[in-house]
């Protein structure tokens, strides 16, 4: 639809190990530099300032989540536009990353990365900015 973002992941290319970039948690929602409404052509990627804590976290079919801790959780895609993760007592959500190339602007989905996200504690009483990346990338990923 044309509401839809220009990206297009599936299932198999979001499962494997993630490393998570955490900002930190604060008591204020934040957009996490995303546009309201949100604008295609700035899609905000990296942290504004350094990672507060890294995380690696496995998706696992059909829809298991574990982490570093031999925590276990869950995940779920989100159309094929995006996933949300909940473990460890914290719930992430992120796009999957995507840019427009070319002079004509072909949209090009990369699958191993998120954009920036935003993520909570388990008491929906702070919240943060985060971004992910697959450990391992085949160019499979990218579409």
């Amino acid at each position: 639809g044309t509401s839809d973002l220009p990206v297009h992941c599936t299932r198999h290319q979001l499962l494997g190990e993630w490393e998570f970039e955490l900002g930190g948690l604060s008591k204020e929602r934040s957009s996490c530099g995303h546009r309201r409404p949100d604008v295609e052509e700035i899609q905000p990627s990296a942290l504004d300032g350094p990672a507060t804590e890294k995380k690696r976290i496995t998706l696992l079919d059909p829809s298991t989540a574990t982490s570093g801790g031999n925590s276990s959780g869950t995940f779920t895609m989100i159309y094929d536009e995006g996933f949300e993760v909940r473990v460890d007592g914290l719930t992430f959500f992120s796009f999957s990353r995507f840019e427009f190339v070319g002079a004509n602007r072909h949209n090009v989905s990369h699958c191993g990365e998120t954009a920036r996200g935003w993520y909570r504690d388990e008491s929906r009483t702070k919240w943060g900015c985060y971004r992910a990346n697959k450990v391992v990338q085949p160019v499979s990923l990218i579409r």
